[in-house]
């Protein structure tokens, strides 16, 4: 059985539409309004120095369509540190990080052993509605040394739109 050139462009536009079928719809963004938003809920107590500082964040697709998230494929725990911008501040300048902070943010010292992360990045559909919320410990982006009153920025690149988000600033008071 002979396959002409014509059989094959037909078959190749075929496939070529099936697999579109299958993409999640999304639609553009009209304006340049973000299409998510980021909140982290103010923590009530302070935290004791030398113990874990967990905060709460989620983040929710504000449009009414479903949008494409980037995030890293992988299993790891460490995920969820690697989905926004981490800024501890603490009398306006930014707290010492630490190794892992500037191993997930490519801001590596020259003395900080060598390790490439694993995984690769992917595009997940997220529906309208809170997409995730997470627990993040920020004694593992930084290295919190000092007892005192803390400034919290969170943020994130939204390709769509080509705008950073930045979730509501929080503040943390960390005693003895």
């Amino acid at each position: 059985m002979k396959i002409g050139c014509s059989t094959i462009a037909l078959l190749g536009l075929l496939v070529a539409h099936c697999v579109h079928a299958q993409l999640p719809k999304t639609t553009p963004s009209p304006s340049s309004k973000p299409e998510f938003s980021i909140h982290v809920t103010q923590p009530r107590a302070p935290f004791k120095l030398g113990k874990p500082v967990v905060i709460n964040v989620s983040i929710t697709n504000v449009t009414k369509h479903d949008i494409l998230w980037e995030s890293w494929f992988s299993m790891s725990k460490d995920l969820p540190y690697m989905s926004c911008r981490f800024l501890l501040e603490r009398s306006g300048k930014e707290v010492e990080t630490t190794y892992f902070d500037r191993y997930i943010t490519g801001r590596g010292r020259p003395d900080d052993p060598f390790k490439v992360i694993s995984g690769s990045a992917v595009l997940v559909p997220k529906p309208p509605g809170k997409m995730f919320e997470m627990n993040i410990d920020l004694t593992r982006l930084y290295q919190i040394t000092k007892p005192g009153t803390y400034t919290l920025h969170i943020s994130r690149y939204d390709p769509a739109t080509k705008t950073t988000v930045s979730a509501n600033t929080v503040t943390i008071q960390i005693e003895r």
